[in-house]
């Protein structure tokens, strides 16, 4: 309970507590004698007479504030005072308000430390879908045969080249389809297309392999000429725009 500051005794008893008693060193000792009025959430308790290690006790658990009121006949003379003011008592609140910032912070890093592990790892797994669709595309414009292990090889030559290179270095193929089919020839001229519809309507769209549409155009067109001047010319004029779009290659 309480221990002579002298030698260390501490075999007092609740009986000495309030008193003025000899210890075994011969020095006399007072054993104060502390009330505590102890507030909870539904009621309100006096609580001792106890002795300070057990007022420090309390402190250190939380049941006594600094605003908790206590008293004792030999250290404040029977008026009751905030136990804030005794040093030793402000002291461990103090030490455990620390305690629980402390605590908390450590709490928000480890919070903020997760948080930031999973956009990591979101942001990872983002730029490896983005890795891998940008691969797949690669390897999806280009005639080079792709192995597992992203090894590409001229599909002519069969020499290894670079991944996604436009042409082999070795027979100069080109490998890029893009590239492929720009190198490629015209199928048809837009010019001609055009030409062709403005002297027989729908035979621009024969002329480029648009059978359905030249057919149409040359039943239709007719039609709206002998019916209906102004449709008829409409339509001439849609046949012969139509007729030179497209692509040329194909």
């Amino acid at each position: 309970m309480f221990q002579c500051k002298s030698c260390g005794f501490s075999g007092f008893t609740a009986q000495h507590l309030g008193r003025r008693v000899k210890c075994k060193c011969g020095k006399p000792v007072v054993v104060h004698a502390w009330y505590v009025i102890e507030k909870t959430t539904f009621k309100e308790s006096n609580v001792g007479p106890i002795s300070e290690p057990q007022l420090k006790q309390m402190a250190s658990e939380g049941r006594v504030n600094r605003e908790t009121k206590i008293s004792s006949q030999s250290r404040t003379k029977g008026k009751w005072i905030d136990a804030g003011s005794i040093g030793a008592i402000e002291k461990i609140i103090a030490s455990k308000e620390a305690a629980a910032v402390a605590l908390k912070k450590e709490k928000t890093r480890v919070k903020t430390e997760k948080k930031q592990k999973r956009a990591q790892k979101k942001a990872n797994l983002q730029n490896a879908k983005q890795q891998r669709r940008q691969q797949q595309d690669l390897a999806n414009s280009t005639f080079a045969t792709i192995t597992t292990d992203n090894r590409a090889f001229c599909p002519f030559c069969k020499n290894e080249v670079n991944f996604g290179a436009l042409k082999c270095q070795t027979c100069h193929s080109i490998l890029n389809r893009e590239l492929h089919l720009q190198s490629m020839p015209d199928k048809w001229s837009r010019g001609i297309a055009i030409l062709l519809s403005l002297l027989i309507p729908g035979a621009g769209h024969l002329y480029k392999g648009d059978i359905f549409s030249g057919l149409l155009f040359f039943i239709l067109i007719p039609i709206g000429y002998l019916l209906f001047i102004i449709p008829g010319a409409i339509l001439h004029f849609i046949s012969i725009v139509t007729a030179g779009l497209g692509n040329t290659k194909a």
